[in-house]
């Protein structure tokens, strides 16, 4: 689903569905095209070892620079608030992991979905433009491994970057932002019709 995900908005993008993608990442059409390209091909590729006790798959790293560099972009008033909500969705996710006594990481169809529609939410309620969720959705799920990592370091060698279903999460979850993003910009295009439409008639 990692690969899937990402050539699937690609393909849409090129062939005009999602024109509205880059300006809400504030980048240009062929940047963002030539970034989900990349990232597709490079989700077939293995994990690589940084050490002995940490494997990372180059598709997470990818998108941890690029998690990165957008922070970098945000405003310095807007990143203060968004590194909040950061915390307080791997908190929770945290807590919920460890309250409900789940298996480890995304293993769970239960913390698995829970994850989506909380982040989703929180996503939706808190933030304006996909760039943002992206970082708040990737900072939220970042937090909650490290704190799972920490608390169960001992059980697992080497530790996997991310966990096992944690790439399929964060992109379902990107992928219902892209969707209500496109329903929230195409309602008032449809009420605006409709509006023109009616007076017109009624002259």
């Amino acid at each position: 689903m990692s690969t899937f995900i990402p050539l699937a908005v690609l393909i849409l993008l090129a062939t005009g569905w999602l024109t509205y993608l880059p300006t809400q990442f504030g980048i240009s059409k062929q940047h963002l095209q030539l970034f989900l390209s990349i990232i597709s091909c490079i989700s077939l590729l293995p994990p690589i070892s940084i050490s002995s006790v940490l494997d990372i798959k180059l598709d997470y790293f990818f998108l941890f620079l690029l998690f990165l560099y957008t922070l970098s972009q945000i405003p310095i008033h807007r990143l203060v608030t968004l590194l909040s909500l950061m915390i307080m969705l791997g908190s929770i996710l945290f807590l919920y992991h460890e309250i409900t006594r789940t298996p480890l990481l995304w293993r769970s169809v239960s913390f698995q979905w829970f994850t989506i529609l909380f982040s989703m939410s929180e996503a939706i309620i808190s933030c304006s433009f996909i760039l943002e969720q992206f970082c708040l959705v990737f900072g939220g799920l970042l937090i909650t491994q490290f704190g799972l990592y920490y608390l169960y370091h001992e059980r697992l060698s080497p530790i996997a970057f991310p966990g096992l279903g944690a790439m399929d999460t964060f992109w379902i979850i990107i992928t219902i932002l892209i969707i209500v993003k496109r329903l929230q910009l195409w309602v008032p295009t449809i009420q605006k019709t409709w509006r023109i439409a009616y007076w017109t008639k009624k002259r």
